[in-house]
């Protein structure tokens, strides 16, 4: 059960929708959004100086461990950002995350897009995983 009062019109419309889609969305003390699907976390980062901004995050989904590590997954995000449409993948200090972001005329179109956007962040973090196994940023 959610017990942070959403504060924006915004806010509550995204999380009537989640709703509606099956997650069981929380809303956070910042009125940003978090949901799981598929054992996988997401957030849905609002700004409300923005009404037609929209970002959606799969936070956390790979941990770097060193520093050698680290430079090998700023090429494996690069090599993703090249190859994912909309998604990008970041270090957000030693974590991997994937973003997408988007601008909404309309709110209500939300529905048209999400299901892609879900597509496209699961798959980035697949092909960013996939390019650390394949060491892509190695010279050898």
């Amino acid at each position: 059960m959610n017990t942070v009062e959403l504060t924006s019109q915004k806010a509550t419309l995204l999380f009537n929708f989640l709703t509606e889609q099956g997650y069981r969305p929380i809303a956070t003390q910042t009125q940003d959004i978090t949901f799981k699907r598929e054992g996988k976390n997401y957030i849905i980062l609002l700004m409300e100086d923005d009404p037609m901004y929209f970002r959606l995050i799969f936070p956390n989904f790979y941990t770097v461990s060193t520093p050698d590590d680290r430079a090998r997954a700023l090429e494996a995000a690069s090599h993703c950002n090249n190859r994912v449409k909309v998604a990008k993948t970041q270090l957000t200090e030693n974590n991997v995350w994937a973003s997408t972001e988007l601008f909404l005329p309309n709110l209500n179109d939300l529905n048209v897009v999400f299901e892609r956007c879900i597509v496209a962040l699961d798959l980035a973090a697949t092909n960013f995983r996939g390019a650390m196994l394949n060491d892509v940023g190695s010279k050898t």
